[in-house]
């Protein structure tokens, strides 16, 4: 089961997450409704990052047995041409702006006639 909670039940209700997360489970946090952090284990977390973690240690060794050096562009430019891999240049999301009073004006047009009675009603207005 997804745990989703507003970020201030981590001052509210910590005891719950704390049960979820000693759970083996992820709680994601959020803020105005918007995902801001995950909360997990030391162990799940763990899990996730040794891999990553051993992997970047066998590259660290081969760059120091190798000369050879790449820059990011040429990086980049082979992992855009694997097809697993998704697009580098992802954009974030742009945040909502902030409502205010008159922020549309002269975007949408009211017609003259749109509080008229629609003829369709002629017969239930006489």
């Amino acid at each position: 089961m997804l745990h989703i909670r507003p970020v201030s039940d981590l001052r509210n209700k910590f005891p719950e997450i704390e049960t979820a997360v000693k759970d083996g489970q992820p709680v994601f946090l959020t803020k105005n409704g918007y995902g801001v952090m995950v909360v997990m284990s030391l162990e799940k977390y763990a899990e996730l990052t040794d891999d990553i973690e051993r992997k970047l240690d066998e590259a660290d060794l081969a760059a120091a047995d190798s000369d050879v050096r790449y820059t990011h562009e040429e990086v980049f430019s082979r992992l855009n041409d694997l097809p697993f891999v998704l697009s580098t240049n992802a954009k974030p999301p742009k945040k909502p702006r902030a409502e205010m009073f008159g922020c549309l004006r002269g975007e949408y047009k009211i017609a003259d006639d749109f509080d008229a009675p629609l003829d369709d009603f002629k017969e239930y207005m006489e």
